[in-house]
């Protein structure tokens, strides 16, 4: 049986991560992960600065379930609004890879 480790989203990580997202969630706008998983990481940058601010989101992080192999099973990640920052944090991208679901 392999084991999962949960790790935060890095710059190592990153492509298996939007992979992953992808797959999980066939039927979401392309872009996504592409522009929200780099923004977590980089906050501060110009471009996600705008993403942060034309959603209204203040923070989001990302973490991936890998398995033994360092192949990426999952992925979740958690985001704040900047209407309710101080009461309430929303869980985005929860999601197990098809080919790794009911195990």
């Amino acid at each position: 049986m392999n084991k999962i480790t949960i790790v935060p989203l890095s710059i190592d990580n990153i492509q298996n991560g939007i992979y992953t997202a992808k797959r999980v969630f066939p039927d979401e706008v392309k872009e996504v992960p592409e522009d929200w998983l780099p923004a977590s990481l980089s906050p501060n940058s110009r471009k996600s600065k705008k993403l942060y601010f034309d959603a209204g989101i203040t923070q989001a992080n990302y973490w991936i379930a890998q398995n033994n192999e360092a192949q990426v099973v999952g992925i979740t990640g958690l985001y704040c609004y900047e209407k309710d920052k101080h009461e309430a944090y929303w869980l985005g991208w929860f999601g197990v890879d098809p080919e790794y679901r009911n195990r």
